[in-house]
Protein backbone atom coordinates (compact mmCIF):
# COMPACT_ATOMS: atom_id res chain seq x y z
CA UNK A 1 0.00 0.00 0.00
CA UNK A 2 1.62 3.28 -1.09
CA UNK A 3 1.38 6.27 1.33
CA UNK A 4 2.76 9.79 1.02
CA UNK A 5 2.86 12.33 3.81
CA UNK A 6 4.62 15.59 4.34
CA UNK A 7 7.46 16.37 6.68
CA UNK A 8 7.92 18.25 9.90
CA UNK A 9 10.81 20.02 11.52
CA UNK A 10 13.06 19.06 8.60
CA UNK A 11 12.34 15.33 8.96
CA UNK A 12 11.45 13.24 5.84
CA UNK A 13 8.42 11.46 7.27
CA UNK A 14 7.92 9.35 4.10
CA UNK A 15 11.38 7.82 4.48
CA UNK A 16 10.84 7.42 8.22
CA UNK A 17 7.56 5.60 7.62
CA UNK A 18 9.22 3.30 5.06
CA UNK A 19 11.94 2.36 7.53
CA UNK A 20 9.49 1.78 10.35
CA UNK A 21 7.35 -0.44 8.14
CA UNK A 22 10.43 -2.42 7.05
CA UNK A 23 11.03 -3.22 10.72
CA UNK A 24 7.37 -4.09 11.20
CA UNK A 25 7.51 -6.46 8.17
CA UNK A 26 10.35 -8.60 9.57
CA UNK A 27 7.94 -11.40 10.67
CA UNK A 28 6.34 -11.32 7.20
CA UNK A 29 9.73 -11.79 5.54
CA UNK A 30 10.41 -14.72 7.85
CA UNK A 31 7.08 -16.28 6.83
CA UNK A 32 7.93 -15.84 3.14
CA UNK A 33 11.33 -17.47 3.71
CA UNK A 34 9.62 -20.32 5.55
CA UNK A 35 7.28 -20.75 2.60
CA UNK A 36 10.21 -20.95 0.16
CA UNK A 37 11.88 -23.60 2.31
CA UNK A 38 8.71 -25.69 2.49
CA UNK A 39 8.17 -25.32 -1.28
CA UNK A 40 11.75 -26.51 -1.84
CA UNK A 41 11.03 -29.52 0.37
CA UNK A 42 7.86 -30.30 -1.57
CA UNK A 43 9.77 -30.07 -4.85
CA UNK A 44 12.46 -32.41 -3.49
CA UNK A 45 9.87 -34.97 -2.36
CA UNK A 46 8.14 -34.75 -5.75
CA UNK A 47 11.42 -35.42 -7.56
CA UNK A 48 12.06 -38.36 -5.25
CA UNK A 49 8.53 -39.59 -5.99
CA UNK A 50 9.30 -39.48 -9.73
CA UNK A 51 12.62 -41.30 -9.26
CA UNK A 52 10.89 -44.01 -7.21
CA UNK A 53 8.20 -44.46 -9.86
CA UNK A 54 10.86 -44.85 -12.57
CA UNK A 55 12.71 -47.35 -10.38
CA UNK A 56 9.51 -49.38 -10.05
CA UNK A 57 9.05 -49.27 -13.83
CA UNK A 58 12.58 -50.57 -14.41
CA UNK A 59 11.89 -53.40 -11.97
CA UNK A 60 8.67 -54.18 -13.86
CA UNK A 61 10.68 -54.48 -17.10
CA UNK A 62 12.37 -57.53 -15.56
CA UNK A 63 9.11 -59.37 -14.87
CA UNK A 64 8.96 -61.25 -18.18
CA UNK A 65 12.47 -60.87 -19.59
CA UNK A 66 13.59 -64.29 -18.33
CA UNK A 67 10.94 -66.05 -20.45
CA UNK A 68 11.87 -64.31 -23.70
CA UNK A 69 13.61 -66.40 -26.32
CA UNK A 70 16.19 -65.21 -28.84
CA UNK A 71 16.77 -67.14 -32.07
CA UNK A 72 20.09 -66.94 -33.90
CA UNK A 73 20.78 -68.14 -37.45
CA UNK A 74 24.17 -69.03 -38.91
CA UNK A 75 23.36 -67.57 -42.36
CA UNK A 76 20.81 -64.74 -42.29
CA UNK A 77 20.90 -64.48 -46.10
CA UNK A 78 19.07 -67.81 -46.12
CA UNK A 79 16.56 -67.13 -43.35
CA UNK A 80 15.85 -65.01 -40.27
CA UNK A 81 13.66 -65.83 -37.29
CA UNK A 82 11.88 -64.32 -34.31
CA UNK A 83 10.55 -66.10 -31.23
CA UNK A 84 8.00 -65.56 -28.48
CA UNK A 85 7.72 -66.92 -24.95
CA UNK A 86 6.02 -70.12 -26.21
CA UNK A 87 9.18 -71.20 -28.02
CA UNK A 88 11.35 -73.94 -26.55
CA UNK A 89 15.12 -74.05 -26.50
CA UNK A 90 16.58 -76.17 -29.27
CA UNK A 91 18.65 -76.34 -32.45
CA UNK A 92 17.14 -76.82 -35.91
CA UNK A 93 18.98 -77.68 -39.14
CA UNK A 94 17.21 -75.95 -42.04
CA UNK A 95 17.76 -76.41 -45.78
CA UNK A 96 15.89 -74.04 -48.12
CA UNK A 97 15.29 -75.85 -51.42
CA UNK A 98 13.06 -73.35 -53.25
CA UNK A 99 11.24 -70.08 -52.57
CA UNK A 100 7.55 -69.40 -52.95
CA UNK A 101 6.59 -67.76 -56.24
CA UNK A 102 3.03 -66.59 -56.90
CA UNK A 103 1.45 -67.22 -60.32
CA UNK A 104 1.85 -63.98 -62.29
CA UNK A 105 0.41 -63.07 -65.70
CA UNK A 106 0.59 -59.95 -67.85
CA UNK A 107 -0.94 -58.35 -70.93
CA UNK A 108 0.50 -59.96 -74.07
CA UNK A 109 0.99 -56.51 -75.63
CA UNK A 110 1.02 -52.86 -74.62
CA UNK A 111 -2.44 -51.46 -73.89
CA UNK A 112 -3.06 -48.63 -76.36
CA UNK A 113 -6.42 -47.29 -75.12
CA UNK A 114 -6.27 -44.20 -72.90
CA UNK A 115 -9.62 -44.95 -71.25
CA UNK A 116 -11.25 -48.34 -70.84
CA UNK A 117 -14.82 -49.37 -70.00
CA UNK A 118 -16.29 -52.77 -69.24
CA UNK A 119 -16.16 -55.54 -66.69
CA UNK A 120 -14.32 -58.84 -66.18
CA UNK A 121 -13.85 -61.52 -63.55
CA UNK A 122 -10.61 -62.66 -61.93
CA UNK A 123 -10.69 -66.27 -60.66
CA UNK A 124 -8.26 -68.11 -58.35
CA UNK A 125 -9.02 -71.39 -56.51
CA UNK A 126 -12.83 -71.15 -56.88
CA UNK A 127 -12.86 -67.54 -55.68
CA UNK A 128 -13.63 -64.65 -57.98
CA UNK A 129 -14.01 -60.90 -58.06
CA UNK A 130 -15.63 -58.69 -60.67
CA UNK A 131 -13.82 -55.58 -61.85
CA UNK A 132 -16.25 -53.06 -63.39
CA UNK A 133 -14.82 -49.80 -64.77
CA UNK A 134 -15.96 -46.87 -66.86
CA UNK A 135 -13.53 -44.64 -68.77
CA UNK A 136 -10.72 -45.80 -66.49
CA UNK A 137 -7.01 -45.62 -67.08
CA UNK A 138 -4.85 -48.74 -66.89
CA UNK A 139 -3.57 -47.58 -63.47
CA UNK A 140 -7.18 -47.08 -62.29
CA UNK A 141 -7.89 -50.71 -63.14
CA UNK A 142 -4.77 -51.88 -61.25
CA UNK A 143 -5.81 -49.82 -58.22
CA UNK A 144 -9.32 -51.27 -58.27
CA UNK A 145 -7.94 -54.82 -58.32
CA UNK A 146 -5.66 -54.02 -55.36
CA UNK A 147 -8.50 -52.48 -53.35
CA UNK A 148 -11.02 -55.28 -53.88
CA UNK A 149 -11.40 -57.83 -51.07
CA UNK A 150 -13.82 -60.73 -50.63
CA UNK A 151 -15.57 -62.59 -47.83
CA UNK A 152 -14.05 -66.02 -48.46
CA UNK A 153 -15.79 -68.01 -45.70
CA UNK A 154 -19.12 -66.28 -45.00
CA UNK A 155 -18.03 -65.48 -41.45
CA UNK A 156 -18.34 -61.80 -40.55
CA UNK A 157 -15.95 -62.28 -37.64
CA UNK A 158 -13.01 -63.24 -39.85
CA UNK A 159 -10.98 -60.90 -42.02
CA UNK A 160 -11.75 -60.56 -45.69
CA UNK A 161 -9.00 -61.55 -48.10
CA UNK A 162 -7.37 -60.07 -51.17
CA UNK A 163 -7.59 -62.20 -54.30
CA UNK A 164 -5.05 -60.55 -56.57
CA UNK A 165 -2.41 -57.85 -56.74
CA UNK A 166 -1.90 -55.71 -59.83
CA UNK A 167 0.59 -53.24 -61.24
CA UNK A 168 1.33 -51.46 -64.51
CA UNK A 169 4.67 -52.16 -66.19
CA UNK A 170 5.58 -50.93 -69.70
CA UNK A 171 1.91 -50.10 -70.31
CA UNK A 172 0.92 -53.69 -69.54
CA UNK A 173 -1.35 -54.88 -66.74
CA UNK A 174 0.46 -57.36 -64.49
CA UNK A 175 -1.72 -59.51 -62.20
CA UNK A 176 -0.41 -61.80 -59.45
CA UNK A 177 -2.19 -64.23 -57.12
CA UNK A 178 -2.29 -62.65 -53.65
CA UNK A 179 -0.84 -64.45 -50.65
CA UNK A 180 -4.21 -64.50 -48.85
CA UNK A 181 -5.72 -66.96 -51.33
CA UNK A 182 -2.79 -69.37 -51.80
CA UNK A 183 -3.89 -72.93 -50.97
CA UNK A 184 -7.37 -71.64 -49.98
CA UNK A 185 -10.57 -73.12 -51.40
CA UNK A 186 -11.48 -76.56 -52.79
CA UNK A 187 -10.24 -76.63 -56.38
CA UNK A 188 -6.67 -75.49 -55.63
CA UNK A 189 -4.53 -74.53 -58.61
CA UNK A 190 -3.18 -71.22 -57.24
CA UNK A 191 -3.39 -69.87 -60.82
CA UNK A 192 -4.92 -66.64 -62.10
CA UNK A 193 -7.57 -66.76 -64.84
CA UNK A 194 -9.98 -64.21 -66.37
CA UNK A 195 -13.53 -64.16 -67.80
CA UNK A 196 -15.07 -61.41 -69.96
CA UNK A 197 -18.27 -59.84 -68.68
CA UNK A 198 -18.91 -56.78 -70.90
CA UNK A 199 -17.34 -54.86 -73.79
CA UNK A 200 -14.80 -57.62 -74.50
CA UNK A 201 -12.54 -55.76 -72.08
CA UNK A 202 -9.99 -58.60 -71.85
CA UNK A 203 -9.17 -58.10 -75.52
CA UNK A 204 -8.58 -54.39 -74.89
CA UNK A 205 -6.30 -55.30 -71.97
CA UNK A 206 -4.57 -58.04 -74.05
CA UNK A 207 -5.41 -60.52 -71.30
CA UNK A 208 -7.38 -62.85 -73.60
CA UNK A 209 -3.99 -64.11 -74.77
CA UNK A 210 -2.04 -63.32 -71.59
CA UNK A 211 1.63 -64.00 -71.04
CA UNK A 212 2.74 -66.10 -68.05
CA UNK A 213 5.43 -64.17 -66.19
CA UNK A 214 5.88 -66.62 -63.30
CA UNK A 215 4.47 -70.08 -62.68
CA UNK A 216 3.24 -70.88 -59.18
CA UNK A 217 5.59 -72.76 -56.89
CA UNK A 218 5.46 -73.43 -53.16
CA UNK A 219 8.31 -72.63 -50.81
CA UNK A 220 10.09 -75.87 -49.92
CA UNK A 221 12.49 -76.30 -47.03
CA UNK A 222 13.59 -79.05 -44.70
CA UNK A 223 13.60 -78.75 -40.90
CA UNK A 224 15.74 -81.43 -39.28
CA UNK A 225 15.27 -83.51 -42.44
CA UNK A 226 11.47 -83.11 -42.65
CA UNK A 227 10.25 -81.53 -45.91
CA UNK A 228 7.87 -78.59 -45.42
CA UNK A 229 5.87 -76.66 -48.05
CA UNK A 230 4.30 -73.24 -47.49
CA UNK A 231 2.60 -70.66 -49.71
CA UNK A 232 4.72 -67.78 -48.43
CA UNK A 233 8.32 -66.80 -47.81
CA UNK A 234 7.49 -64.63 -44.81
CA UNK A 235 5.81 -64.92 -41.40
CA UNK A 236 5.87 -68.73 -41.39
CA UNK A 237 4.77 -69.31 -37.80
CA UNK A 238 3.26 -72.80 -37.87
CA UNK A 239 6.33 -74.99 -38.37
CA UNK A 240 8.26 -74.55 -35.08
CA UNK A 241 6.20 -73.66 -32.00
CA UNK A 242 6.71 -70.05 -30.93
CA UNK A 243 9.10 -69.32 -33.84
CA UNK A 244 8.38 -67.27 -36.97
CA UNK A 245 10.57 -67.96 -40.02
CA UNK A 246 11.32 -65.63 -42.92
CA UNK A 247 13.00 -67.01 -46.03
CA UNK A 248 15.32 -64.23 -47.19
CA UNK A 249 16.05 -65.24 -50.79
CA UNK A 250 19.25 -67.26 -50.76
CA UNK A 251 18.86 -70.98 -51.38
CA UNK A 252 20.88 -73.57 -49.52
CA UNK A 253 23.56 -75.46 -51.38
CA UNK A 254 22.45 -79.00 -52.13
CA UNK A 255 22.62 -81.07 -48.97
CA UNK A 256 23.81 -78.16 -46.84
CA UNK A 257 21.89 -76.67 -43.91
CA UNK A 258 21.97 -73.52 -41.82
CA UNK A 259 21.51 -73.85 -38.07
CA UNK A 260 18.71 -72.07 -36.20
CA UNK A 261 19.35 -71.92 -32.45
CA UNK A 262 16.55 -70.94 -30.07
CA UNK A 263 17.45 -70.06 -26.49
CA UNK A 264 16.88 -67.52 -23.76
CA UNK A 265 17.80 -63.95 -24.64
CA UNK A 266 20.70 -63.43 -22.24
CA UNK A 267 21.79 -60.14 -23.83
CA UNK A 268 18.33 -58.67 -23.30
CA UNK A 269 18.39 -59.87 -19.70
CA UNK A 270 21.75 -58.20 -19.06
CA UNK A 271 20.53 -54.98 -20.67
CA UNK A 272 17.40 -54.86 -18.48
CA UNK A 273 19.34 -55.71 -15.32
CA UNK A 274 21.87 -52.97 -16.10
CA UNK A 275 19.05 -50.44 -16.66
CA UNK A 276 17.56 -51.48 -13.30
CA UNK A 277 20.91 -51.00 -11.52
CA UNK A 278 21.47 -47.64 -13.25
CA UNK A 279 18.06 -46.43 -12.05
CA UNK A 280 18.83 -47.58 -8.51
CA UNK A 281 21.97 -45.42 -8.60
CA UNK A 282 19.98 -42.51 -10.05
CA UNK A 283 17.49 -42.88 -7.20
CA UNK A 284 20.38 -42.94 -4.70
CA UNK A 285 21.79 -39.76 -6.26
CA UNK A 286 18.43 -38.02 -5.76
CA UNK A 287 18.30 -39.17 -2.12
CA UNK A 288 21.87 -37.97 -1.52
CA UNK A 289 21.25 -34.64 -3.23
CA UNK A 290 18.37 -33.72 -0.95
CA UNK A 291 19.23 -35.77 2.11
CA UNK A 292 22.95 -35.78 2.79
CA UNK A 293 25.13 -34.24 0.07
CA UNK A 294 28.86 -33.99 0.58
CA UNK A 295 30.71 -30.68 0.87
CA UNK A 296 31.83 -30.70 -2.76
CA UNK A 297 28.23 -30.83 -3.98
CA UNK A 298 27.23 -27.97 -1.67
CA UNK A 299 30.12 -25.83 -2.92
CA UNK A 300 29.01 -26.44 -6.53
CA UNK A 301 25.45 -25.50 -5.61
CA UNK A 302 24.20 -29.02 -6.43
CA UNK A 303 23.62 -30.23 -2.90
CA UNK A 304 20.60 -28.40 -1.54
CA UNK A 305 20.03 -30.65 1.48
CA UNK A 306 16.46 -29.52 2.10
CA UNK A 307 15.48 -32.99 3.37
CA UNK A 308 18.45 -33.46 5.67
CA UNK A 309 17.36 -35.14 8.88
CA UNK A 310 14.06 -36.40 7.44
CA UNK A 311 13.40 -39.80 8.99
CA UNK A 312 11.01 -40.68 6.14
CA UNK A 313 13.85 -40.25 3.65
CA UNK A 314 16.08 -42.63 5.59
CA UNK A 315 13.21 -45.12 5.75
CA UNK A 316 12.68 -44.98 1.98
CA UNK A 317 16.40 -45.39 1.32
CA UNK A 318 16.53 -48.43 3.62
CA UNK A 319 13.44 -49.95 1.96
CA UNK A 320 14.92 -49.68 -1.53
CA UNK A 321 18.24 -51.16 -0.41
CA UNK A 322 16.59 -54.14 1.27
CA UNK A 323 14.31 -54.66 -1.75
CA UNK A 324 17.36 -55.47 -3.85
CA UNK A 325 20.07 -56.73 -1.53
CA UNK A 326 18.20 -58.92 0.99
CA UNK A 327 18.11 -62.70 0.38
CA UNK A 328 14.93 -64.25 -0.95
CA UNK A 329 13.89 -67.10 1.33
CA UNK A 330 10.84 -68.02 -0.76
CA UNK A 331 10.72 -70.68 -3.45
CA UNK A 332 7.72 -70.28 -5.74
CA UNK A 333 6.11 -71.61 -8.90
CA UNK A 334 7.51 -69.99 -12.01
CA UNK A 335 4.06 -69.27 -13.42
CA UNK A 336 0.32 -69.36 -12.74
CA UNK A 337 -1.03 -72.79 -11.81
CA UNK A 338 -4.49 -74.23 -12.32
CA UNK A 339 -6.53 -75.09 -9.23
CA UNK A 340 -5.84 -78.79 -9.93
CA UNK A 341 -2.22 -78.69 -11.07
CA UNK A 342 -1.21 -82.37 -10.66
CA UNK A 343 -1.22 -84.53 -13.79
CA UNK A 344 -1.40 -88.05 -12.34
CA UNK A 345 -4.52 -90.03 -11.48
CA UNK A 346 -6.49 -89.70 -8.27
CA UNK A 347 -5.53 -92.35 -5.75
CA UNK A 348 -1.91 -92.32 -6.95
CA UNK A 349 0.76 -90.40 -5.08
CA UNK A 350 4.08 -88.79 -5.92
CA UNK A 351 6.48 -87.24 -3.46
CA UNK A 352 7.49 -83.67 -2.71
CA UNK A 353 10.54 -83.68 -0.44
CA UNK A 354 10.96 -80.46 1.57
CA UNK A 355 14.21 -80.11 3.49
CA UNK A 356 14.31 -83.88 3.86
CA UNK A 357 10.64 -84.33 4.86
CA UNK A 358 8.53 -86.29 2.36
CA UNK A 359 5.00 -85.12 1.54
CA UNK A 360 3.05 -87.61 -0.59
CA UNK A 361 0.62 -85.79 -2.89
CA UNK A 362 -2.49 -87.40 -4.36
CA UNK A 363 -3.18 -86.63 -8.02
CA UNK A 364 -6.62 -85.25 -7.15
CA UNK A 365 -5.28 -82.63 -4.72
CA UNK A 366 -6.18 -79.02 -5.39
CA UNK A 367 -3.63 -76.23 -5.04
CA UNK A 368 -5.14 -75.14 -1.71
CA UNK A 369 -5.13 -78.74 -0.45
CA UNK A 370 -1.47 -79.13 -1.40
CA UNK A 371 -0.54 -76.04 0.65
CA UNK A 372 -2.61 -77.21 3.62
CA UNK A 373 -1.07 -80.70 3.49
CA UNK A 374 2.46 -79.29 3.44
CA UNK A 375 1.77 -77.06 6.45
CA UNK A 376 0.13 -79.90 8.36
CA UNK A 377 2.85 -82.47 7.75
CA UNK A 378 5.72 -80.05 8.42
CA UNK A 379 3.98 -78.58 11.46
CA UNK A 380 4.47 -74.94 10.41
CA UNK A 381 3.01 -72.38 8.02
CA UNK A 382 5.53 -72.76 5.24
CA UNK A 383 3.28 -73.08 2.18
CA UNK A 384 0.95 -70.42 0.83
CA UNK A 385 -0.76 -69.45 -2.43
CA UNK A 386 -0.15 -66.13 -4.14
CA UNK A 387 -1.54 -65.29 -7.57
CA UNK A 388 -2.18 -69.02 -8.07
CA UNK A 389 1.45 -69.86 -7.44
CA UNK A 390 2.65 -72.21 -4.71
CA UNK A 391 5.05 -70.41 -2.35
CA UNK A 392 7.35 -72.24 0.07
CA UNK A 393 8.91 -69.81 2.55
CA UNK A 394 11.77 -70.80 4.86
CA UNK A 395 12.23 -69.48 8.39
CA UNK A 396 15.77 -68.27 7.69
CA UNK A 397 17.62 -66.57 4.86
CA UNK A 398 18.21 -69.83 2.95
CA UNK A 399 15.48 -71.09 0.64
CA UNK A 400 13.94 -74.52 1.13
CA UNK A 401 15.58 -77.53 -0.58
CA UNK A 402 13.39 -79.88 -2.62
CA UNK A 403 16.16 -82.34 -3.49
CA UNK A 404 14.77 -85.87 -3.80
CA UNK A 405 11.32 -84.79 -5.01
CA UNK A 406 9.75 -86.70 -7.90
CA UNK A 407 10.32 -84.92 -11.19
CA UNK A 408 6.63 -84.96 -12.14
CA UNK A 409 5.78 -83.05 -8.94
CA UNK A 410 8.34 -80.33 -9.65
CA UNK A 411 7.21 -80.11 -13.28
CA UNK A 412 3.50 -79.87 -12.44
CA UNK A 413 4.09 -77.29 -9.70
CA UNK A 414 6.56 -75.40 -11.95
CA UNK A 415 8.99 -75.15 -9.07
CA UNK A 416 12.78 -75.71 -9.09
CA UNK A 417 14.51 -78.33 -6.97
CA UNK A 418 16.87 -75.84 -5.31
CA UNK A 419 17.38 -72.08 -4.96
CA UNK A 420 20.90 -71.71 -3.62
CA UNK A 421 21.90 -68.45 -5.32
CA UNK A 422 19.21 -66.49 -3.48
CA UNK A 423 21.06 -63.20 -2.99
CA UNK A 424 22.13 -60.84 -5.78
CA UNK A 425 25.68 -60.45 -4.53
CA UNK A 426 26.28 -64.07 -5.66
CA UNK A 427 25.12 -63.00 -9.13
CA UNK A 428 27.64 -60.14 -9.32
CA UNK A 429 25.44 -57.26 -8.09
CA UNK A 430 27.04 -55.48 -5.12
CA UNK A 431 26.87 -52.17 -3.26
CA UNK A 432 29.99 -50.20 -2.25
CA UNK A 433 30.47 -48.23 0.99
CA UNK A 434 28.87 -45.18 -0.60
CA UNK A 435 25.72 -47.15 -1.42
CA UNK A 436 26.33 -47.23 -5.19
CA UNK A 437 25.37 -50.45 -6.94
CA UNK A 438 27.56 -52.12 -9.58
CA UNK A 439 27.60 -55.30 -11.68
CA UNK A 440 30.41 -57.80 -12.07
CA UNK A 441 29.60 -58.85 -15.63
CA UNK A 442 31.64 -62.06 -15.46
CA UNK A 443 29.70 -63.23 -12.40
CA UNK A 444 26.39 -62.21 -13.96
CA UNK A 445 27.27 -64.08 -17.19
CA UNK A 446 28.13 -67.15 -15.15
CA UNK A 447 24.87 -66.93 -13.19
CA UNK A 448 22.81 -66.56 -16.38
CA UNK A 449 24.59 -69.52 -17.97
CA UNK A 450 24.65 -71.93 -15.02
CA UNK A 451 21.94 -70.79 -12.60
CA UNK A 452 19.19 -69.32 -14.78
CA UNK A 453 16.51 -70.81 -12.54
CA UNK A 454 18.02 -69.07 -9.49
CA UNK A 455 18.31 -65.74 -11.31
CA UNK A 456 14.68 -65.94 -12.39
CA UNK A 457 13.56 -66.86 -8.85
CA UNK A 458 15.63 -64.02 -7.36
CA UNK A 459 14.12 -61.39 -9.62
CA UNK A 460 10.62 -62.60 -10.52
CA UNK A 461 9.72 -65.18 -7.87
CA UNK A 462 7.27 -64.39 -5.09
CA UNK A 463 9.05 -62.07 -2.61
CA UNK A 464 11.78 -61.61 -5.21
CA UNK A 465 13.30 -58.28 -6.24
CA UNK A 466 10.49 -57.22 -8.61
CA UNK A 467 7.85 -58.15 -6.03
CA UNK A 468 9.63 -56.32 -3.19
CA UNK A 469 10.46 -53.20 -5.21
CA UNK A 470 6.88 -52.82 -6.44
CA UNK A 471 5.49 -53.35 -2.92
CA UNK A 472 7.93 -50.99 -1.21
CA UNK A 473 7.66 -48.25 -3.84
CA UNK A 474 3.87 -48.45 -3.60
CA UNK A 475 4.15 -48.12 0.18
CA UNK A 476 6.37 -45.08 -0.29
CA UNK A 477 4.38 -43.18 -2.91
CA UNK A 478 0.78 -44.38 -2.58
CA UNK A 479 -1.79 -41.61 -2.51
CA UNK A 480 -2.58 -40.09 0.86
CA UNK A 481 -5.87 -40.99 2.51
CA UNK A 482 -7.10 -40.77 6.08
CA UNK A 483 -7.78 -44.50 6.11
CA UNK A 484 -4.34 -45.57 4.87
CA UNK A 485 -2.29 -42.65 6.15
CA UNK A 486 -0.61 -42.47 2.74
CA UNK A 487 2.91 -43.49 1.79
CA UNK A 488 6.08 -42.09 3.30
CA UNK A 489 6.64 -39.71 0.39
CA UNK A 490 3.02 -38.80 -0.34
CA UNK A 491 2.41 -38.36 3.40
CA UNK A 492 5.24 -35.84 3.69
CA UNK A 493 4.07 -33.98 0.58
CA UNK A 494 0.53 -33.80 1.98
CA UNK A 495 1.79 -32.52 5.35
CA UNK A 496 4.00 -29.88 3.72
CA UNK A 497 1.18 -28.73 1.43
CA UNK A 498 -0.97 -28.18 4.52
CA UNK A 499 1.91 -26.23 6.04
CA UNK A 500 2.01 -24.02 2.95
CA UNK A 501 -1.70 -23.40 3.36
CA UNK A 502 -1.23 -22.34 6.99
CA UNK A 503 1.71 -20.08 6.07
CA UNK A 504 -0.35 -18.45 3.30
CA UNK A 505 -3.11 -17.78 5.81
CA UNK A 506 -0.58 -16.27 8.25
CA UNK A 507 0.89 -14.13 5.47
CA UNK A 508 -2.56 -12.90 4.45
CA UNK A 509 -3.47 -12.02 8.05
CA UNK A 510 -0.13 -10.32 8.66
CA UNK A 511 -0.35 -8.29 5.45
CA UNK A 512 -3.79 -7.10 6.54
CA UNK A 513 -2.45 -6.05 9.98
CA UNK A 514 0.56 -4.34 8.40
CA UNK A 515 -1.70 -2.38 6.06
CA UNK A 516 -3.68 -1.17 9.08
CA UNK A 517 -0.43 -0.39 10.91
CA UNK A 518 0.81 1.70 8.00
CA UNK A 519 -2.47 3.61 7.82
CA UNK A 520 -2.31 4.26 11.58
CA UNK A 521 1.31 5.52 11.42
CA UNK A 522 0.48 7.74 8.47
CA UNK A 523 -2.42 9.29 10.42
CA UNK A 524 -0.18 9.90 13.43
CA UNK A 525 2.53 11.51 11.33
CA UNK A 526 -0.10 13.64 9.57
CA UNK A 527 -1.50 14.87 12.88
CA UNK A 528 2.02 15.53 14.14
CA UNK A 529 2.82 17.44 11.01
CA UNK A 530 -0.33 19.52 11.42
CA UNK A 531 0.49 20.17 15.08
CA UNK A 532 4.03 21.25 14.23
CA UNK A 533 2.72 23.55 11.53
CA UNK A 534 0.27 25.08 14.00
CA UNK A 535 2.99 25.58 16.63
CA UNK A 536 5.26 27.10 14.02
CA UNK A 537 2.53 29.55 12.98
CA UNK A 538 1.88 30.47 16.61
CA UNK A 539 5.59 31.03 17.18
CA UNK A 540 5.74 33.31 14.19
CA UNK A 541 2.75 35.26 15.50
CA UNK A 542 4.34 35.74 18.94
CA UNK A 543 7.60 36.82 17.37
CA UNK A 544 5.82 39.25 15.14
CA UNK A 545 3.79 40.79 18.02
CA UNK A 546 6.72 41.04 20.48
CA UNK A 547 8.79 42.89 17.89
CA UNK A 548 6.10 45.48 17.51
Amino acid sequence: MGLSIGGFNGIDTDELLTKLMYIEKAPLRRLEEDKKEVQAQISAWQQLNSALDTFKSKAGDLSDIFDKMAPTVDDEEVLTATANSFASSGNYEIEVKQLFQAHTVASSAEVEADTISGSFDIEINDYSITIDVSEASLQDIADKINNTIIDHDGDSNTDKIQLAQASVVDNKLVVQAAGDVINEGTNITNEVSFTNETNNILSTLHLDTMDTVQNHQMAQFKVNGLLVERGSNEDIDDVIKGVTLNLEGKLSEAGETTTLRVGTDKEAMKEKIKAFVDQYNSLLKTINKYGHPDEAEIEKGEGDAVLSGESALSTVESMMYSSVMNPNGSLSSADWLSNTPLSWDAGTTNNLVIDGTTVSLDGASTLEEIAEQINTELGKDMASIKDNRLVLTSEGSLAVDLTGSDGVVLTDLQIPETFKTNVVSLMGITVDRYGEMSIDEDKLDQALSKNMSDVKQMFTGVNGIVDRVETNVDNAIKSYSYSSGGGYVSGRISTLQKEIKYIDEDIENMERRLDMKEITLKAKFTRMDQLMTQLKNQGSWFTSNSSS
